[in-house]
């Protein structure tokens, strides 16, 4: 078929059209060839870029894409000063075609850059829909209604915004023809040869080794590479610029190193998002990822070395390091199986605990470790964290050796040598930590700024560096004025304003000073609530962050909520959003009246998380207020970080009150006293007297604040006013039952402590059988199964515990993660962090 049968500008009165009536430039009825070429004749001096993708894209994937589009791609093809107009071509397909229109017209929009979009619509909307629909089902997804909603809502607002749509179905075509394969397979290679001879850019957004089928991706980049090979009936007129763009959008999943698993498959998606969770610094996410990617199994992955890697490092990177160097211990590893990775990772597990011991002894453990790696593999990595532990054991000569063997080894010559970004980035942090050993700190200087030109975007490589760098700095007796040159991405969190938002509507425009606000990479933690916030939230995910969103409800009840308070619109949008962010976190113990009520506390833990996050990345947290904007919809501005300003909220009067009950935020406590059942009689009163009796004295110490408490043998119950008691109060009483340990014999010597703690809404009522007042809910019940699964001499907090008592006391405690573990009684999977005193 030639090209001057297939090529017309749609007609608002023919069935065939689909989509919005075209605006008035672009309504000329033009047939054939020439409509194709009365379109793309724009403005003297136009680019023209394409697009053509993947249908499907995960979460991670997407944002990968998103990443690379705006800190590399079209910064390169439009720098600065870039005057000259451009199109954008689109197939408007779900998938990369919308994802690629959308970031490359936002971020045109954003610097003034003069644009139009050009859709190309190989068969109708509707067909369209459905043949993505069909792509989804033979992979074995399933897509609800409000997202099939959505992805439709997405192509119209997109046709809405084209200067011109051309269809490319034939005249003569109609329904007999689309229900064709091969008539509608024929049609995206149509739109593949236009795509593919008529752009002076085409950006390909293609995972590598994608297998080559008509109509698809593969197909479009090899006639791009190859004009030669496409059907002369598919032929246009060529264009003899060609210049083509690849964006892998597993690429930077993969470039952390991890297992060789297939992006299609469950556990390999979970693993290849493990390593990206580790790259962006989410240390919990990583963790929990890769020990799902594990458990699920399949060969190659269950039991992988890397998987038991990234869990290990994620442990140890989010304050674990006791807890990784037990599960270090008992995997049994055979050093000489082991690649520099592993064997650095004992090295570094032992610095932790040298760290807390603040022993020479044990930071020459940690060196001897380095070193035998660094004498296996000959990696620069492996020696300057030798030389640094040698160091701080206070083998100062020794150090120094190592230190010059390092800056020998990383030389302009080795740079060149390196393909990697990531591993070029390494090369220079070792040069700039060698050269802080030496004394020579201009050359820490001129390594460090390599080092950040590189990697901009991998948070947990320069967190580290610069959590070594600072330890150096103490140890020598420098002022630090290194590490900050090492910028971290962006962390974040949003907080909704003192004043009244009025609700918005579904066509609020982007948030009012959102361009002030660099995105790029971030990590932003949010409430999700009302649309407001999901108005901010959509401004983020555009601008390539990484979104940590926390919901009063699980997410079908929100969504659920959604659709009876604010509409289908916004239901749909939410649907869709939820898709596209890095993590999830629903909270628990709401009633349906209780929305504002909760609002408060929903969004003083996505400011607790990002507290967390920030204080394992040795970073700043910084404030985004979501506001009210003059002229209706939002605004988003920074404030300063005071997360003292949130946490008195918690403890407002409640919203309901019922049958004489009181509903309020709690500190929630619940302690077990191992080995008490094998207390013989005689033992009983000194148990009663000296371990209850302190009890006694350790609550009666925090007064008011202990709102109440209760014991029925060897089991004690305790609410708090806040987070910050019930914790002090943990601690007290571990320490206590440590000291009874310590002094006592027999059984009593034996006795241990295991405690829970959660932070919650709950009843404050009265109890009718003990005649006094009472507290319950379902999450006492919560609390009450964490306990059974806490090891003896420890004490499980929950993840809403740990992010309000960042809030509340960010600098008196330790929190370590502990994983997520299975809770008693089969009351399902939850994150638990072990509490210890800072």
């Amino acid at each position: 078929m030639s090209a001057a049968g297939w090529c017309r500008l749609p007609d608002v009165n023919d069935p065939h059209a689909t989509g919005p009536a075209p605006t008035a430039a672009a309504a000329q009825q033009l047939h054939g060839a020439a409509a194709l070429d009365a379109v793309l004749a724009g403005p003297p001096g136009e680019l023209q870029i394409g697009v053509t993708g993947h249908l499907l894209l995960s979460g991670a994937e997407e944002h990968n894409v998103v990443r690379r589009l705006r800190g590399e791609v079209l910064p390169q093809l439009l720098p600065p000063g870039w005057s000259r107009p451009v199109c954008l071509l689109t197939g408007l397909a779900p998938g990369s075609d919308l994802l690629f229109t959308r970031t490359a017209s936002a971020w045109l929009g954003e610097r003034g850059i003069p644009h139009r979009v050009v859709g190309l619509l190989p068969v109708p909307l509707d067909t369209l829909l459905q043949d993505w629909l069909d792509n989804l089902r033979a992979t074995g997804e399933q897509v609800p209604a409000p997202q099939l909603q959505q992805r439709r809502a997405e192509i119209e607002d997109t046709l809405a915004g084209c200067a011109a749509v051309v269809q490319l179905m034939p005249a003569s075509a109609g329904a007999a023809e689309l229900r064709s394969d091969t008539f509608r397979q024929r049609q995206y290679q149509q739109l593949g040869a236009c795509l593919s001879q008529r752009c002076e850019v085409l950006v390909a957004i293609l995972r590598e080794d994608n297998a080559v089928r008509p109509g698809g991706t593969a197909e479009v980049v090899h006639w791009r590479r190859n004009p030669q090979s496409m059907p002369p009936e598919l032929s246009t007129t060529p264009d003899p610029r060609r210049r083509l763009i690849v964006v892998d959008p597993a690429r930077d999943e993969a470039a952390a190193g991890g297992s060789a698993a297939t992006p299609g498959s469950a556990p390999a998606g979970l693993a290849l998002r493990a390593e990206e969770a580790l790259r962006a610094g989410n240390y919990v996410l990583c963790h929990d990822l890769a020990t799902r990617a594990a458990r699920a199994g399949q060969p190659g992955l269950r039991d992988g070395p890397r998987l038991q890697y990234l869990s290990l490092l994620a442990l140890a990177n989010a304050g674990s390091a006791d807890l990784a160097w037990r599960r270090y211990g008992a995997l049994g590893l055979s050093e000489a199986e082991l690649d520099e990775d592993w064997l650095a990772l004992k090295g570094r597990l032992l610095k932790d605990r040298a760290l807390v011991s603040g022993q020479p002894s044990d930071f020459e453990q940690a060196a001897l470790a380095y070193l035998a790696a660094y004498e296996r593999t000959g990696g620069h990595f492996a020696a300057v964290n030798a030389a640094s532990m040698f160091a701080l054991a206070g083998a100062r000569t020794r150090a120094q050796a190592l230190a010059q063997e390092v800056l020998r080894i990383t030389g302009d010559a080795a740079e060149a040598a390196v393909a990697d970004e990531l591993g070029r980035y390494y090369l220079a942090a070792s040069a700039a930590e060698a050269a802080l050993l030496g004394g020579d700190t201009q050359r820490c200087r001129l390594s460090l700024r390599r080092a950040d030109r590189l990697e901009p975007a991998n948070a947990n490589a320069r967190s580290r560096t610069r959590a070594q760098i600072r330890l150096l700095c103490r140890h020598l007796g420098i002022e630090d004025r290194f590490s900050a040159m090492l910028r971290l991405p962006p962390l974040m969190y949003l907080a909704r304003s003192a004043e009244q938002l009025a609700e918005v509507g579904a066509t609020a425009a982007t948030p009012d000073g959102a361009e002030r606000i660099d995105a790029l990479d971030a990590q932003v933690f949010a409430p999700l609530l009302r649309p407001a916030d999901l108005l901010a939230v959509e401004h983020f995910l555009r601008r390539g962050a990484r979104l940590r969103l926390v919901l009063p409800a699980s997410p079908e009840a929100v969504a659920a909520r959604w659709q009876r308070s604010f509409g289908a619109d916004w239901a749909n949008r939410l649907s869709a959003c939820l898709q596209q962010v890095s993590e999830l976190t629903a909270l628990q113990g709401f009633l349906e009246p209780e929305l504002q009520w909760a609002e408060r506390y929903v969004a003083a833990i996505a400011a607790g998380l990002a507290r967390l996050a920030a204080r394992q990345l040795g970073g700043a947290c910084r404030r985004i207020e979501v506001a009210a904007a003059e002229a209706g919809g939002v605004a988003l501005r920074e404030t300063d970080d005071d997360g003292g300003i949130l946490a008195p909220a918690l403890h407002a009067a409640p919203a309901a009150r019922e049958f004489g009950t009181q509903r309020r935020f709690v500190g929630l406590l619940f302690a077990d006293i191992a080995g008490f059942r094998r207390l013989p009689d005689d033992e009983m009163p000194r148990f009663w007297s000296q371990v209850m009796g302190s009890v006694a004295l350790i609550l009666a110490a925090h007064g008011d604040k202990v709102l109440f408490r209760h014991t029925w043998g060897d089991a004690i119950n305790v609410v708090t006013e806040d987070a910050r008691t019930a914790a002090e109060i943990a601690l007290a009483l571990r320490d206590c039952i440590d000291e009874v340990r310590r002094s006592e014999s027999g059984m009593l010597g034996r006795i241990d402590l295991r405690i829970a703690a959660h932070f919650a809404p709950a009843y404050a009522g009265f109890d009718p059988i003990e005649n006094v007042p009472n507290y319950y809910g379902s999450q006492l019940s919560l609390t009450a199964r964490v306990e059974p699964v806490t090891p003896p001499g420890m004490i499980f907090v929950t993840e809403p515990f740990a992010a309000s008592l960042a809030l509340e006391a960010p600098d008196r405690f330790a929190l370590h993660y502990a994983g997520e573990i299975e809770l008693a009684k089969n009351f399902g999977k939850y994150r638990l962090f072990n509490l210890a005193q800072n």
